[in-house]
């Protein structure tokens, strides 16, 4: 495997040898740009005047020449049989897409499209703080022409913001699942990057607050306070400092936002809870065998079910349609049921709530096979 490293101090692996020392910085450019612009013809000319700018045009062309051939022999020489520059014709070269490479830039990007259309696991979580090794292309030396200074400047900020996003996004879905204490890690590691940036302050403040750390909250805002002051000759905002000082005061506890409530808090869900709860007592061995993404709908109705999984929720603005996703998860949760034997009965005090009784004529419309025994006491 062919490993490209371009944020941070670049680095060239192959099979996790580390051959950096023998890339010359303007071949690691190369390679950075062409994989940038992967599967897609770049003209030659246009490498050749960005990376040569200061030499004539046949100069910058067979400096190009070389510096693709020694690329291609530093590779060969570590066993790398496969072509990763193609050139076509004399006009053009173009970046091989295929598994035998991989780069820092485009995994991360990978993680962050994934957690934004999927949901993320605790995997793609140390992926993203694993993958950021600083700057992209950080200390390298390359004099090209403008062209060459505003790419690399365009990439940084890109893949910055990127970072930023999927941070922010973790930060967020780990605070759905009340693991507090690793959104404060992500958020902490954005004000590494941008400690002037007050919204940070203000969601670390509130993160810890939520976590019962009361005293981290506090002096989080005197932190930014002081930054602020010192950088910029300015106070946090009006909206910041009056949530320190209900901290402060003991008028603020900390609750997670309304939309984010898990729904083994609302009363209405109160007996498809306990017929989840009983079947996963009953038969503990189905937390292992079932989807991902049915327990964490399961987990909505038992709390306890959270610790179990490693993938972040999807949350939902319409409730029929989060409703019907828990149907579908419980449903699936019984079938998966009879197949270890008998459901057992749940014991309820008093009457059935609506959404159950919802849930249970929505079981005998579509699965009559299936017998949820509720007796009422």
């Amino acid at each position: 495997m062919l490993k490209f490293f371009f944020l941070g101090e670049p680095r060239i692996l192959v099979k996790d040898k580390d051959i950096s020392n023998r890339i010359s910085s303007k071949a690691v450019g190369i390679l950075a740009y062409l994989s940038a612009h992967c599967g897609e013809k770049v003209s030659r000319d246009r490498i050749a005047s960005m990376f040569w700018n200061e030499s004539s045009r046949k100069s910058s062309k067979y400096n190009l020449r070389y510096t693709l051939w020694s690329i291609k022999k530093e590779l060969k020489e570590e066993g790398v049989e496969e072509e990763i520059i193609l050139s076509p014709d004399k006009e053009t070269c173009y970046f091989v897409e295929g598994g035998f490479w991989q780069s820092d830039v485009r995994l991360l990007e990978e993680a962050v499209n994934k957690i934004n259309e999927k949901g993320a696991t605790l995997q793609q979580y140390q992926e993203i703080l694993e993958l950021y090794g600083g700057e992209f292309l950080q200390h390298i030396s390359l004099r090209g022409n403008p062209e060459l200074d505003d790419w690399i400047i365009y990439e940084r900020e890109r893949v910055q913001k990127l970072y930023f996003d999927g941070l922010i996004l973790l930060s967020r879905q780990f605070s759905n699942m009340g693991q507090y204490s690793k959104g404060v890690n992500c958020l902490q590691k954005l004000l590494y990057i941008n400690p002037l940036q007050e919204e940070l302050h203000h969601q670390l403040m509130e993160l810890y607050l939520l976590n019962g750390d009361r005293i981290q909250a506090i002096q989080q805002y005197e932190r930014c306070a002081e930054i602020l002051r010192t950088e910029l000759n300015i106070s946090p905002m009006e909206k910041m400092t009056e949530f320190y000082y209900r901290i402060k005061n003991g008028q603020e506890r900390g609750t997670p936002l309304k939309q984010d409530e898990g729904f083994h808090k609302n009363i209405n869900y109160f007996v498809l809870g306990e017929i989840v709860e009983g079947v996963l007592d009953t038969y503990p061995q189905l937390v292992k065998q079932l989807p991902e993404d049915i327990l964490w709908e399961l987990a909505k109705l038992v709390p306890g079910i959270e610790r179990s999984i490693n993938r972040l929720p999807l949350t939902y603005h319409s409730q029929d349609i989060e409703k019907l996703r828990i149907f579908k998860a419980a449903t699936f949760l019984l079938r998966e049921a009879e197949l270890q034997g008998a459901i057992p009965t749940i014991k309820v005090v008093g009457t059935v709530d609506k959404v159950s009784l919802q849930f249970l004529a929505y079981i005998a419309a579509k699965f009559p096979h299936i017998t949820i025994p509720v007796e009422t006491i």
